[in-house]
């Protein structure tokens, strides 16, 4: 069980399948608010995690009105840049727009450094520039310590994606007197360097995870289970780590898992070992470096995976909110209000809606309208003009609801940055030729330290997405001396060609 720290700064270093965002939404619920006007803030770094962290929230009692959820870039334009930009940096105009600014076809730096800053002050501010104006307006003490002084708590999630500047924000305020800073993140996971975009990348011991683990005034906690992966994986995994950073596998589960490697590059071959070893409701992925690999003829069958963008990784209960507030033409607050409900009993109503639409066939646009009248009879009542929902706005419901557990089961193939926090009961890793797969089963940590393009750590990225069966297989035959590292890793050789 993790350790509650009372440290007004602490660090979890938790290792894949360890549960980051469980910890971190653990340590939210059990911190204790004294302020009721000073904000708790919980910052991600993808739109997927956030939507985890707000349900999982939820599910513990804790609502949306008692945290802000959000991305580095909102954080930032809402507690710094919105309420400070104008008040201290007067050439900017008081209501500032956020968008994408093209600027790739200005080759020149200082042409482009100039454009982009006469869109700044013309009140366009580009979402590549969020970061560096936020950090500017906090180098003001008047500013920092205004921040700081709204904010009790700030919690962050998958801290190794932080980068320098992020670091440096969130330093600005503890120092300016932020009450509680916790962020928890495995550095081995990191591989987002090409984020720095051009500015030069840290060493992988200066990267900010890694400062911090180092860092005196931190209390530290090394989460040690994996839950997600079978015995055999964990412990292929542990080659890549300092000892005190080896995780355990559950001692609840009973099958180890597996780890094999296709000798031959027969890449079809591959893609049915792995197939066969799939239960009918289980979930594969299959990875690699780049989505060119991905388009070869083999997997031409397999649908790309995406996140984000579908109704898959959606909050379910959001769609369905979003359905009844268009229905009763009301806001959520509005009905809640109405009916007499509190998050939990609101979220509760949403729910059996959307148990009817998932367990009934014959569950068709009027019965939802009638369920809805059922659930909400106040706000049904009192809606005096004619209750309004579109079919095509129903349908999309139904197929976000009815394809939460269907879509699971699907194959798919994705690029190793985009499975990043996703998970599969069998996991099928390609790399393009035998220099890449060497670099990815390096298990050197002085040569992985300099390695600053995350080459090195990708391998272990993609490996530690497998629950049980993990596959690894190149686009040319395996050579013998990574053949011979592979085994020593401990992973099982396939040398059948057919």
């Amino acid at each position: 069980m993790k350790k509650q720290s009372h440290q007004r700064f602490s660090l979890d270093v938790a290792g894949p399948g360890s549960g980051k965002t469980t910890s971190l939404i653990g340590s939210v619920k059990a911190y204790e608010r004294t302020d009721d006007l000073r904000d708790v803030v919980v910052i991600t770094y993808t739109n997927f995690a956030r939507d985890r962290i707000e349900d999982g929230l939820f599910d513990l009692g804790v609502s949306n009105d008692e945290v802000f959820i959000g991305t580095i870039h909102s954080f930032l334009i809402r507690y710094v840049i919105s309420p400070f930009a104008h008040k201290y940096e007067e050439e900017y105009p008081p209501d500032l727009k956020y968008a994408e600014v093209e600027t790739s076809n200005i080759k020149d730096y200082v042409a482009k450094a100039i454009y982009l800053s006469k869109l700044m002050k013309k009140g366009v501010v580009p979402y590549g520039k969020v970061e560096s104006f936020a950090k500017k307006l906090l180098m003001n003490k008047e500013v920092a310590k205004a921040v700081a002084g709204k904010l009790q708590a700030i919690f962050v999630d998958e801290y190794q994606d932080a980068t320098t500047t992020h670091h440096a924000i969130f330093e600005i305020l503890m120092k300016a007197g932020l009450d509680r800073f916790y962020c928890v993140g495995d550095s081995e996971q990191y591989i987002y360097g090409f984020t720095y975009q051009g500015r030069s990348r840290p060493l992988f011991e200066k990267i900010p995870m890694n400062v911090l683990i180092r860092e005196k005034a931190f209390d530290k906690n090394y989460l040690e289970t994996n839950w997600r992966s079978g015995a055999k994986i964990v412990n292929f995994l542990n080659h890549y780590v300092e000892s005190e950073r080896r995780q355990k596998p559950d001692p609840e589960r009973q099958d180890e898992g597996s780890v094999t490697f296709i000798q031959s590059g027969d890449l079809g071959m591959a893609l049915r070992l792995a197939t066969e070893s799939k239960g009918s409701d289980e979930t594969m992925m299959v990875l690699a470096y780049t989505s060119s690999t991905l388009e070869l003829e083999e997997f031409s069958a397999i649908p790309m995976g995406v996140r984000d963008s579908t109704t898959k990784y959606r909050t379910i209960t959001g769609i369905i909110t979003e359905y009844v507030c268009n229905f009763l033409r009301r806001s959520k607050q509005s009905i809640q209000d109405a009916e007499g409900l509190d998050e939990m009993g609101f979220r509760s109503k949403v729910v059996k809606l959307a148990d009817a639409i998932e367990s009934k066939d014959d569950f068709d646009v009027q019965a939802a309208q009638a369920l809805i009248g059922k659930l909400f009879p106040v706000t049904s009542a009192s809606n005096d003009a004619t209750l309004f929902s579109s079919l095509d706005e129903y349908l999309y419901v139904v197929h976000a609801v009815k394809s939460r557990d269907t879509d699971d089961r699907q194959i798919v193939k994705m690029t190793i940055h985009k499975a990043k926090g996703l998970e599969a009961d069998v996991v099928l890793v390609i790399a393009s030729n035998n220099t890449e797969l060497s670099k990815w089963i390096n298990t050197d940590l002085s040569s992985r330290a300099r390695d600053t393009n995350d080459t090195c750590r990708i391998g272990f990225v993609a490996f530690s997405r497998t629950r049980r069966d993990l596959y690894i297989v190149c686009k040319e035959d395996i050579n013998e001396i990574n053949m011979e590292a592979l085994i020593k890793l401990g992973a099982d050789k396939c040398l059948t060609r057919n």
